[in-house]
């Protein structure tokens, strides 16, 4: 009955095992600020997508809602772990061309 839903949910979970993932690695890098700032930004998105998806299509919003805010949350953290790995290595992410 609720098979593309679920689906829909399987996929989240991956994408937040990845978040996770990303997470551990700037916890590594001693990065917690920009976590935080990553996870109140996915807090306010959380306030905002459900209530306008659930209320319009019900069991498919909240499925689509918890995709959306988890692709949210991996792609701000995936960012922030950029932008660390590249002011912690600025000498390995230039690379330079050999002539």
């Amino acid at each position: 009955m609720y098979k593309i839903e679920l689906m829909i949910l399987v996929i989240s979970g991956f994408f937040y095992a990845m978040a996770t993932l990303v997470f551990y690695a700037l916890s590594t890098m001693r990065r917690q600020k920009q976590t935080t700032i990553a996870y109140i930004i996915t807090s306010v998105f959380s306030l905002i997508i459900p209530y306008i998806l659930v209320k319009k299509y019900g069991m498919m919003g909240t499925a689509i809602s918890n995709l959306l805010i988890t692709i949210v949350l991996f792609l701000i953290l995936t960012i922030f772990c950029l932008m660390a790995y590249k002011k912690q290595f600025p000498q390995i992410a230039k690379t330079k061309s050999i002539d």
